[in-house]
Protein backbone atom coordinates (compact mmCIF):
# COMPACT_ATOMS: atom_id res chain seq x y z
CA UNK A 1 0.00 0.00 0.00
CA UNK A 2 1.26 3.30 -0.98
CA UNK A 3 1.22 6.59 1.26
CA UNK A 4 -1.66 8.05 -1.11
CA UNK A 5 -3.94 5.65 -0.96
CA UNK A 6 -5.85 5.15 1.96
CA UNK A 7 -8.92 3.97 0.94
CA UNK A 8 -7.40 0.89 -0.07
CA UNK A 9 -7.05 -2.26 2.13
CA UNK A 10 -4.98 -4.84 2.28
CA UNK A 11 -5.36 -7.92 5.04
CA UNK A 12 -2.89 -8.73 7.20
CA UNK A 13 -1.07 -12.21 8.07
CA UNK A 14 0.57 -13.08 10.90
CA UNK A 15 1.71 -16.44 12.02
CA UNK A 16 2.17 -15.46 15.35
CA UNK A 17 -0.84 -16.14 18.25
CA UNK A 18 -0.45 -12.27 18.96
CA UNK A 19 -1.88 -10.79 15.72
CA UNK A 20 -4.98 -10.58 14.32
CA UNK A 21 -5.49 -12.71 11.56
CA UNK A 22 -9.37 -11.88 11.36
CA UNK A 23 -8.93 -8.37 10.89
CA UNK A 24 -7.90 -6.01 7.68
CA UNK A 25 -5.00 -3.35 8.65
CA UNK A 26 -5.05 -0.53 6.95
CA UNK A 27 -2.16 2.77 7.33
CA UNK A 28 -4.63 5.89 8.25
CA UNK A 29 -3.65 8.70 5.94
CA UNK A 30 -6.32 11.17 4.61
CA UNK A 31 -6.74 11.81 0.91
CA UNK A 32 -6.41 15.77 0.35
CA UNK A 33 -9.34 15.02 -2.16
CA UNK A 34 -11.14 12.97 0.30
CA UNK A 35 -10.31 13.68 3.57
CA UNK A 36 -13.30 11.93 4.67
CA UNK A 37 -12.39 8.28 3.13
CA UNK A 38 -12.08 5.47 5.13
CA UNK A 39 -10.15 2.40 4.80
CA UNK A 40 -9.60 -0.72 6.94
CA UNK A 41 -6.55 -0.03 8.63
CA UNK A 42 -4.50 3.28 8.52
CA UNK A 43 -1.41 4.40 9.57
CA UNK A 44 -1.87 7.49 12.10
CA UNK A 45 -0.28 11.03 11.64
CA UNK A 46 -0.30 12.18 15.09
CA UNK A 47 1.36 15.52 16.39
CA UNK A 48 4.30 15.24 19.33
CA UNK A 49 4.24 16.02 22.80
CA UNK A 50 5.40 19.42 23.84
CA UNK A 51 8.61 19.80 26.09
CA UNK A 52 9.40 16.72 27.67
CA UNK A 53 9.31 16.97 31.71
CA UNK A 54 12.04 14.63 32.73
CA UNK A 55 12.83 14.94 36.65
CA UNK A 56 15.01 12.89 38.66
CA UNK A 57 14.20 9.46 39.64
CA UNK A 58 13.01 8.62 43.17
CA UNK A 59 12.71 5.58 45.34
CA UNK A 60 8.59 5.21 44.46
CA UNK A 61 9.60 5.59 40.71
CA UNK A 62 12.76 4.61 39.58
CA UNK A 63 12.36 5.62 35.69
CA UNK A 64 12.28 8.95 37.03
CA UNK A 65 9.39 10.01 34.93
CA UNK A 66 6.76 11.53 36.83
CA UNK A 67 3.07 11.05 36.32
CA UNK A 68 1.19 14.10 35.20
CA UNK A 69 -2.42 14.39 34.87
CA UNK A 70 -3.52 14.39 31.54
CA UNK A 71 -4.55 17.65 30.71
CA UNK A 72 -1.06 18.46 31.74
CA UNK A 73 0.51 15.64 29.40
CA UNK A 74 -1.26 16.90 26.79
CA UNK A 75 -0.72 20.61 27.52
CA UNK A 76 3.27 19.62 26.97
CA UNK A 77 2.60 17.97 23.83
CA UNK A 78 0.26 20.26 21.61
CA UNK A 79 2.86 23.01 21.08
CA UNK A 80 4.33 20.34 18.87
CA UNK A 81 1.83 19.08 16.93
CA UNK A 82 1.85 19.49 13.71
CA UNK A 83 -0.48 18.46 10.30
CA UNK A 84 1.43 17.46 7.43
CA UNK A 85 -0.25 17.89 3.82
CA UNK A 86 2.18 16.50 0.27
CA UNK A 87 0.61 16.69 -3.24
CA UNK A 88 -2.01 14.00 -2.48
CA UNK A 89 -2.22 13.42 1.45
CA UNK A 90 -3.03 14.72 4.80
CA UNK A 91 -1.61 13.43 8.06
CA UNK A 92 0.10 14.43 11.41
CA UNK A 93 3.43 14.94 12.84
CA UNK A 94 5.65 16.16 15.51
CA UNK A 95 8.20 17.89 16.29
CA UNK A 96 11.19 16.20 17.85
CA UNK A 97 14.51 19.05 17.84
CA UNK A 98 13.47 23.34 18.22
CA UNK A 99 15.51 22.92 14.98
CA UNK A 100 12.89 21.88 12.69
CA UNK A 101 13.59 17.95 12.73
CA UNK A 102 9.78 16.85 12.50
CA UNK A 103 9.05 12.57 12.96
CA UNK A 104 6.19 11.65 10.69
CA UNK A 105 5.22 7.95 8.77
CA UNK A 106 7.00 7.13 5.58
CA UNK A 107 4.07 6.48 4.36
CA UNK A 108 2.33 9.90 4.66
CA UNK A 109 5.65 11.63 2.62
CA UNK A 110 6.88 8.68 0.22
CA UNK A 111 7.66 9.65 -2.57
CA UNK A 112 7.58 13.46 -2.14
CA UNK A 113 10.34 16.07 -1.55
CA UNK A 114 8.72 18.49 0.00
CA UNK A 115 5.50 18.91 2.16
CA UNK A 116 3.55 21.94 3.52
CA UNK A 117 3.58 21.77 7.43
CA UNK A 118 1.06 23.41 9.79
CA UNK A 119 1.69 23.91 13.57
CA UNK A 120 -0.31 24.08 16.37
CA UNK A 121 -0.80 28.02 16.51
CA UNK A 122 -1.84 28.19 12.63
CA UNK A 123 1.95 29.08 10.91
CA UNK A 124 2.73 27.54 7.60
CA UNK A 125 5.98 26.77 6.78
CA UNK A 126 7.82 23.98 3.68
CA UNK A 127 9.31 21.31 4.99
CA UNK A 128 12.06 18.84 3.13
CA UNK A 129 11.71 15.67 3.23
CA UNK A 130 15.20 14.49 4.36
CA UNK A 131 15.47 10.94 5.97
CA UNK A 132 13.32 8.03 5.32
CA UNK A 133 13.61 5.29 7.47
CA UNK A 134 13.49 1.44 5.89
CA UNK A 135 13.08 -0.51 8.80
CA UNK A 136 10.24 0.94 10.50
CA UNK A 137 7.30 3.17 8.96
CA UNK A 138 9.11 6.73 9.78
CA UNK A 139 9.96 9.78 8.12
CA UNK A 140 12.03 13.11 9.16
CA UNK A 141 11.18 16.25 7.50
CA UNK A 142 12.93 19.90 8.35
CA UNK A 143 11.16 23.22 8.43
CA UNK A 144 13.50 26.20 8.22
CA UNK A 145 13.66 29.59 9.91
CA UNK A 146 13.23 30.52 13.60
CA UNK A 147 13.12 27.66 16.34
CA UNK A 148 9.43 25.64 17.05
CA UNK A 149 8.40 24.32 20.12
CA UNK A 150 9.76 20.54 20.14
CA UNK A 151 8.52 17.25 22.06
CA UNK A 152 10.47 14.61 24.24
CA UNK A 153 11.04 11.09 23.26
CA UNK A 154 9.92 9.01 26.18
CA UNK A 155 11.15 5.35 27.07
CA UNK A 156 9.07 2.61 25.15
CA UNK A 157 10.56 -0.12 26.65
CA UNK A 158 8.92 0.74 30.04
CA UNK A 159 5.50 0.33 28.70
CA UNK A 160 3.34 -1.51 30.59
CA UNK A 161 -0.67 -3.23 29.13
CA UNK A 162 -2.86 -1.14 31.19
CA UNK A 163 -0.91 2.32 31.22
CA UNK A 164 -2.62 5.54 30.41
CA UNK A 165 -1.69 7.01 26.98
CA UNK A 166 -3.25 9.75 24.39
CA UNK A 167 -3.14 10.31 20.67
CA UNK A 168 -2.89 13.64 19.42
CA UNK A 169 -3.36 14.06 15.38
CA UNK A 170 -5.00 15.78 12.43
CA UNK A 171 -8.37 13.45 12.95
CA UNK A 172 -10.16 13.09 9.20
CA UNK A 173 -7.34 15.73 8.02
CA UNK A 174 -8.97 18.27 9.14
CA UNK A 175 -9.28 18.35 12.70
CA UNK A 176 -6.49 19.08 13.92
CA UNK A 177 -4.83 18.28 17.48
CA UNK A 178 -7.56 15.93 18.20
CA UNK A 179 -7.08 14.24 21.46
CA UNK A 180 -8.16 10.60 22.28
CA UNK A 181 -7.08 8.65 25.36
CA UNK A 182 -7.17 5.01 26.45
CA UNK A 183 -4.36 2.33 27.84
CA UNK A 184 -1.60 0.16 26.21
CA UNK A 185 -3.83 -2.83 25.33
CA UNK A 186 -1.10 -5.22 23.94
CA UNK A 187 3.12 -4.91 23.50
CA UNK A 188 4.69 -6.68 20.17
CA UNK A 189 2.23 -7.28 18.26
CA UNK A 190 3.02 -7.79 14.37
CA UNK A 191 1.27 -6.90 10.88
CA UNK A 192 2.01 -7.46 7.37
CA UNK A 193 1.31 -5.81 4.87
CA UNK A 194 1.60 -7.43 0.86
CA UNK A 195 3.30 -4.70 -0.47
CA UNK A 196 5.24 -3.47 2.22
CA UNK A 197 6.20 -6.03 4.28
CA UNK A 198 6.42 -6.49 8.43
CA UNK A 199 5.62 -4.20 10.70
CA UNK A 200 6.44 -5.65 14.22
CA UNK A 201 6.51 -5.17 17.74
CA UNK A 202 4.30 -2.62 17.33
CA UNK A 203 1.70 -0.78 20.49
CA UNK A 204 -1.64 -1.72 20.38
CA UNK A 205 -3.69 0.76 22.08
CA UNK A 206 -7.71 1.58 21.99
CA UNK A 207 -6.67 5.30 21.58
CA UNK A 208 -9.12 6.44 19.05
CA UNK A 209 -6.83 6.97 15.89
CA UNK A 210 -8.55 8.18 12.62
CA UNK A 211 -7.74 8.91 9.06
CA UNK A 212 -5.11 11.82 9.19
CA UNK A 213 -3.57 10.64 12.46
CA UNK A 214 -0.92 8.79 11.03
CA UNK A 215 2.50 10.40 11.96
CA UNK A 216 1.07 11.53 15.37
CA UNK A 217 2.26 10.57 18.82
CA UNK A 218 1.38 8.88 21.27
CA UNK A 219 1.97 9.88 24.30
CA UNK A 220 2.57 8.40 28.36
CA UNK A 221 1.56 10.72 31.08
CA UNK A 222 4.84 12.03 31.37
CA UNK A 223 3.84 14.35 28.66
CA UNK A 224 6.63 12.30 26.24
CA UNK A 225 6.07 10.49 23.09
CA UNK A 226 6.25 7.06 23.47
CA UNK A 227 4.91 5.72 20.20
CA UNK A 228 4.14 7.08 16.41
CA UNK A 229 0.50 6.14 15.79
CA UNK A 230 0.55 4.20 11.97
CA UNK A 231 -2.60 1.68 11.52
CA UNK A 232 -6.04 1.19 13.01
CA UNK A 233 -7.98 -2.15 11.97
CA UNK A 234 -11.63 -3.06 11.19
CA UNK A 235 -13.76 -6.04 10.58
CA UNK A 236 -12.78 -6.07 6.77
CA UNK A 237 -16.32 -5.38 6.01
CA UNK A 238 -15.60 -1.06 6.16
CA UNK A 239 -16.44 -1.01 10.05
CA UNK A 240 -13.45 0.45 11.67
CA UNK A 241 -12.50 -1.12 14.72
CA UNK A 242 -11.71 2.09 16.95
CA UNK A 243 -10.63 0.13 19.75
CA UNK A 244 -7.63 -1.78 17.60
CA UNK A 245 -5.28 0.76 16.56
CA UNK A 246 -1.12 0.24 16.62
CA UNK A 247 1.97 2.78 17.21
CA UNK A 248 5.71 2.33 16.18
CA UNK A 249 7.54 2.44 19.51
CA UNK A 250 9.72 5.66 20.54
CA UNK A 251 12.94 3.14 21.21
CA UNK A 252 12.82 2.70 17.27
CA UNK A 253 12.37 5.69 16.43
CA UNK A 254 15.36 7.08 18.64
CA UNK A 255 17.96 5.91 16.75
CA UNK A 256 17.36 7.46 13.37
CA UNK A 257 16.07 10.72 15.15
CA UNK A 258 19.62 10.92 16.65
CA UNK A 259 21.67 10.12 13.57
CA UNK A 260 19.65 12.27 11.05
CA UNK A 261 19.87 15.39 13.72
CA UNK A 262 23.73 14.42 14.05
CA UNK A 263 23.93 15.24 10.28
CA UNK A 264 24.53 11.37 9.50
CA UNK A 265 23.71 9.49 6.35
CA UNK A 266 20.71 7.23 7.66
CA UNK A 267 21.52 3.49 7.93
CA UNK A 268 19.95 0.80 8.69
CA UNK A 269 21.54 -2.78 9.11
CA UNK A 270 19.89 -5.75 7.20
CA UNK A 271 20.57 -9.13 8.24
CA UNK A 272 17.95 -10.67 5.73
CA UNK A 273 15.74 -12.73 7.19
CA UNK A 274 12.05 -12.43 7.92
CA UNK A 275 11.13 -14.01 11.05
CA UNK A 276 8.52 -14.31 13.85
CA UNK A 277 8.54 -13.60 17.43
CA UNK A 278 8.77 -16.75 19.71
CA UNK A 279 6.08 -17.30 22.17
CA UNK A 280 4.14 -20.17 23.33
CA UNK A 281 1.56 -21.18 20.17
CA UNK A 282 4.68 -20.52 18.54
CA UNK A 283 6.80 -22.74 20.54
CA UNK A 284 3.96 -25.52 19.91
CA UNK A 285 3.54 -25.06 16.01
CA UNK A 286 6.69 -25.26 15.07
CA UNK A 287 7.41 -28.10 17.96
CA UNK A 288 10.45 -25.69 19.18
CA UNK A 289 13.32 -26.62 21.41
CA UNK A 290 13.67 -23.05 23.16
CA UNK A 291 10.52 -20.45 24.11
CA UNK A 292 12.21 -17.42 23.20
CA UNK A 293 13.89 -16.23 20.27
CA UNK A 294 13.25 -15.05 16.57
CA UNK A 295 11.92 -17.63 14.17
CA UNK A 296 13.10 -17.37 10.88
CA UNK A 297 10.09 -18.45 8.94
CA UNK A 298 8.76 -17.59 5.13
CA UNK A 299 5.33 -15.16 4.80
CA UNK A 300 3.01 -15.88 2.45
CA UNK A 301 0.58 -12.87 1.43
CA UNK A 302 -2.96 -12.67 0.87
CA UNK A 303 -2.80 -13.15 -2.41
CA UNK A 304 -0.61 -16.45 -2.67
CA UNK A 305 2.60 -14.19 -2.64
CA UNK A 306 5.72 -16.21 -1.00
CA UNK A 307 8.80 -14.32 0.34
CA UNK A 308 11.53 -16.29 1.06
CA UNK A 309 12.63 -17.11 4.72
CA UNK A 310 16.49 -16.00 4.25
CA UNK A 311 17.07 -13.43 1.19
CA UNK A 312 19.37 -15.03 -1.60
CA UNK A 313 22.64 -13.65 -0.99
CA UNK A 314 21.40 -11.73 1.67
CA UNK A 315 24.24 -11.51 5.28
CA UNK A 316 22.21 -14.50 7.02
CA UNK A 317 22.46 -16.63 3.82
CA UNK A 318 26.27 -15.86 3.31
CA UNK A 319 26.54 -17.12 6.61
CA UNK A 320 24.87 -19.99 6.39
CA UNK A 321 21.40 -19.59 8.15
CA UNK A 322 18.36 -21.19 7.05
CA UNK A 323 14.55 -21.12 7.59
CA UNK A 324 13.57 -22.63 10.97
CA UNK A 325 16.64 -21.60 12.85
CA UNK A 326 15.74 -19.37 15.56
CA UNK A 327 17.67 -16.61 16.84
CA UNK A 328 18.38 -16.39 20.69
CA UNK A 329 21.43 -14.07 20.68
CA UNK A 330 22.73 -11.04 18.83
CA UNK A 331 26.77 -10.69 19.52
CA UNK A 332 25.57 -11.78 23.42
CA UNK A 333 22.36 -9.63 23.57
CA UNK A 334 19.39 -11.68 24.02
CA UNK A 335 16.92 -11.65 21.24
CA UNK A 336 13.55 -12.09 22.90
CA UNK A 337 10.66 -10.91 24.00
CA UNK A 338 11.98 -8.31 26.11
CA UNK A 339 14.21 -7.49 23.39
CA UNK A 340 13.03 -8.15 19.89
CA UNK A 341 15.33 -9.17 17.22
CA UNK A 342 14.38 -5.50 15.14
CA UNK A 343 15.27 -3.78 18.04
CA UNK A 344 18.19 -5.30 18.91
CA UNK A 345 19.32 -5.01 15.33
CA UNK A 346 18.97 -1.10 15.58
CA UNK A 347 21.71 -0.99 18.05
CA UNK A 348 24.80 -1.98 15.36
CA UNK A 349 25.81 -0.34 12.39
CA UNK A 350 25.42 -1.74 8.53
CA UNK A 351 29.13 -3.43 7.69
CA UNK A 352 29.18 -4.55 11.89
CA UNK A 353 30.51 -8.06 12.21
CA UNK A 354 28.48 -9.91 14.57
CA UNK A 355 28.17 -13.11 16.08
CA UNK A 356 24.39 -14.73 15.55
CA UNK A 357 23.39 -17.37 17.73
CA UNK A 358 20.49 -19.48 17.08
CA UNK A 359 18.91 -22.82 17.88
CA UNK A 360 18.74 -25.31 14.72
CA UNK A 361 16.55 -28.35 15.81
CA UNK A 362 18.30 -29.12 19.37
CA UNK A 363 21.78 -27.48 18.40
CA UNK A 364 23.04 -24.66 19.10
CA UNK A 365 24.78 -23.11 16.24
CA UNK A 366 26.58 -19.79 15.58
CA UNK A 367 27.01 -17.51 12.90
CA UNK A 368 29.94 -15.11 11.82
CA UNK A 369 27.61 -11.98 9.87
CA UNK A 370 28.77 -8.83 8.50
CA UNK A 371 25.41 -6.99 8.39
CA UNK A 372 24.34 -5.19 4.89
CA UNK A 373 22.54 -1.77 4.72
CA UNK A 374 18.80 -2.13 3.69
CA UNK A 375 17.87 0.02 0.70
CA UNK A 376 16.15 3.49 1.98
CA UNK A 377 13.70 4.20 -1.03
CA UNK A 378 10.20 3.54 0.12
CA UNK A 379 8.39 0.49 -1.90
CA UNK A 380 6.34 2.14 -4.84
CA UNK A 381 8.83 4.79 -5.82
Amino acid sequence: MSSTDAGQTTASRNPSSSAFVAVVLVAVVSSVATSLAMGALQRQDVPAAGPGVSPAPSASDPTGVRALTLQESVAAVLPAAVSIETSTALGSGVVVSPKGWILTNRHVVACETHVDVTFADGERRRASVDAIDSLTDLALVRVSGSEVRSAELGDSSVLEIGQPVAAIGNSQGYLANTVTSGVVSALSRQVYFDDEGEYRNLIQTDAAIYHGNSGGPLINLAGQIVGIDALIANSGQGVEAQALSFAIPSNLAAPIVHQVIAGQTLSRPWLGVRHVPVDADVVKRENLSVDEGALIARRVGDTGTVRPAVSPGGPAAKAGMREGDVITFLDGHPVDSDHPLDNVLADFAAGTRVTVTAVRGTQKVSFKVTLGRREEQPVGC
